[in-house]
């Protein structure tokens, strides 16, 4: 099985070819949660609010730097849309998976990076970082005091990843039916549920027809998405 991720909507479009067709070579099993990113800014900068760093990015000479887990990824086009919205210059700093680059951001290597939350959760609750906003519609009820970036100062603004579970393309759908079954089960079991809610993961489970259908219409979304940005992903 595999532990899927936005990169699976994102990828038909980012490469020109892959090694695997997604609807022939994987199969959906069940979506897990919605997974959106916490904008996090170096302390240093001494910004209290989104509009005060939106500001500051515009006074500079240089482009504010950012970190990604690499070209393409979802913390990568969150930040593109958001210097898009945003109307500022930035530099990406792509950087090979997560841990890298938090730890170039706590190094102090880049200005802002926009992580997955299980990363952030706890440089946040130290206080090694700021976090100045969520890149989904709503808030994140792990960080309850944390706004959206529409409500932060960029209404119309909305961008959200996923985690989910699928399958080799071909497997017997009786196969996906029972797998789907019994991590809904799971799912909904109090003690999985709140241990995941407390990383950042809000657990719903689904239909097998549910993840496909979102799997369709996320891919073209971000066809859509990826198009729009053009040679910046490319």
């Amino acid at each position: 099985m595999l532990f899927a991720n936005t990169s699976i909507s994102i990828n038909p479009t980012l490469y020109r070819s892959l090694p695997y067709d997604t609807a022939r070579d994987l199969a959906p099993v069940v979506f897990l949660s919605a997974s959106p990113n916490v904008l996090l800014v170096q302390k240093a900068l001494n910004v209290a609010g989104l509009p005060q760093l939106i500001v500051l990015a515009k006074s500079r000479q240089q482009p504010m730097t950012f970190a990604s887990v690499g070209k393409g990824s979802f913390h990568h086009v969150s930040m593109e849309l958001f210097r898009i919205a945003a109307g500022v210059e930035l530099l990406h700093i792509p950087y090979k998976g997560a841990a890298p680059a938090m730890l170039a951001f706590l190094r102090g290597d880049v200005d802002l990076y926009c992580s997955d939350l299980p990363g952030a959760i706890g440089p946040i609750r130290n206080g090694d970082v700021l976090p100045l906003a969520i890149t989904s519609a709503r808030r994140a009820a792990v960080l309850p005091d944390v706004p959206t970036m529409a409500e932060a100062g960029l209404p119309g603004y909305a961008a959200i990843g996923y985690v989910g579970i699928m399958t080799t393309g071909g497997t017997p759908r009786d196969v996906i039916a029972k797998l789907n079954s019994v991590i809904n089960e799971v799912v909904r079991e109090p003690e999985f549920s709140t241990h995941f809610a407390a990383l950042g993961y809000e657990m719903t489970g689904g239909t097998v027809q549910d993840f496909a259908t979102f799997i369709r219409d996320d891919t073209a979304r971000y066809a859509r998405l990826l198009k729009a940005l053009g040679d910046v992903i490319e």
